[in-house]
């Protein structure tokens, strides 16, 4: 939702502005923790937008976020101020919507905004992890250096994103050219040779007798079949994306094989990672736990990692709060203790995470091993299976002829 806010800044100064946020007390949250003091907050009525209607086609990717960041980097380092460069930027982005925020951000910083507050105002496009990260380079007065943090990391998550893509690409396109194989010879090959054995009434052996059978029930209700299989896929993805739903499928995907090898190891990449990138930034932990329980993308360690920062309020260490929950691994937790007692924690978990992407790398490698031949086979047996069905039918019938 869209919210208008008056408030007062830390120099005691009056800004108004727009906040874009889930709900009225995720912008409460947002402008509290931008030193604003709230006057008062209500919520701007409007039409949606296109990119609100339609917010997959228009989202801001991350490789979008990462060239913005990227060329703003440049222009820092280069000795163009902030606000100059970001009108440039405005103007150089491919992506429309993030052409739109930059347009809204930069308004916001001409009303008294600070940088890392505007962008805290459009959390769809800018991360809070993003935010928090930038507003500690403004604080310190080395922002350059921050927002070159941020590129590594966004950098290195799209990767690990990239890598599972690249190695399903080639079942995938195995997948759709055998199922439009298979339709092609129920739906048009099948039908022209049905009509020709019942001319000279066959004997068909039963697999023929199948396949005729169920091009009939296709032909009957395939539009029915169709609607239906999309429902469900429909319904299943609008479950898989409340809490019950979401659990479900991350415990599912923990216990399966080689998939929750994949699903464990990223996402303690990520997380590694994440915390490294914030502990080094200085952020203190409970607040880099509270950011990284966001990205974690698996509930069972989101789960977890909530747990461990509330123990970690209470008094204990990471590694105490973290050996508590079996989603994490003896090793992780062993390591994490060392690096406490020297003193080097976010260097221990910037190596964990290389070493998590590694496993994360070879069991991605060893899914696409197993998915490959197992496409083939399922995909050749399938064409196979009709066209033998087809072909011993032919022979039946030319025996019949003679």
């Amino acid at each position: 939702m869209l919210l208008k806010y008056v408030a007062y800044n830390e120099a005691r100064e009056k800004v108004t502005g727009v906040l874009e946020a889930p709900s009225e007390e995720e912008a409460e949250l947002a402008l509290w923790r931008s030193n604003l003091t709230i006057i008062s907050l209500r919520k701007v009525r409007r039409p949606p937008s296109i990119y609100e209607l339609f917010p997959t086609l228009f989202r801001v990717r991350t490789k979008d976020l990462i060239f913005f960041t990227q060329q703003l980097v440049a222009l820092l380092d280069s000795g163009v101020p902030l606000f100059p460069s970001l009108k440039q930027l405005a103007l150089r982005v491919p992506n429309r919507r993030l052409r739109q925020v930059l347009g809204q951000v930069i308004r916001d910083i001409e009303t008294g905004a600070r940088f890392s507050q505007a962008l805290s105002n459009h959390p769809s496009v800018f991360p809070e992890l993003y935010c928090r990260l930038a507003s500690i380079g403004e604080e310190s007065g080395n922002l350059s250096q921050m927002l070159h943090r941020i590129v590594d990391y966004l950098v290195k998550q799209e990767e690990l994103i990239n890598r599972v893509k690249r190695a399903l690409t080639y079942p995938a396109m195995v997948a759709l050219v055998g199922i439009a194989g298979i339709i092609v010879l129920l739906v048009f090959a099948l039908p022209a040779m049905s009509g020709l054995f019942e001319l000279y009434g066959a004997n068909l052996p039963l697999s023929t007798r199948v396949l005729i059978g169920l091009n009939e029930v296709i032909k009957a209700y395939g539009i029915w079949i169709a609607v239906g299989l999309f429902a469900l896929f429909l319904g299943g993805w609008q479950y898989m994306k409340t809490p019950g739903g979401a659990a479900r499928r991350d415990r599912l995907a923990l216990h399966l094989p080689v998939i929750g090898r994949i699903a464990r190891d990223g996402g303690l990449a990520r997380i590694t990672s994440t915390l490294a990138v914030l502990l080094s930034a200085g952020i203190p932990l409970a607040e880099g736990l509270t950011l990284v329980e966001k990205i974690a993308r698996n509930f069972v360690l989101s789960q977890g990692l909530r747990r461990a920062r509330q123990e970690v309020v209470a008094g204990q260490s990471l590694s105490q709060a973290l050996a508590q929950h079996k989603a994490f691994p003896l090793l992780l937790v062993e390591t994490i203790r060392t690096a406490e007692q020297t003193g080097t924690l976010p260097q221990a978990l910037e190596t964990q995470s290389k070493f998590y992407e590694r496993e994360t790398d070879a069991a991605i490698s060893a899914l696409a091993s197993l998915i490959e031949p197992a496409v083939i086979l399922v995909m050749a047996g399938g064409v196979g299976f009709i066209a033998a069905a087809v072909f011993t039918s032919i022979y039946s019938l030319i025996g019949q002829i003679k």
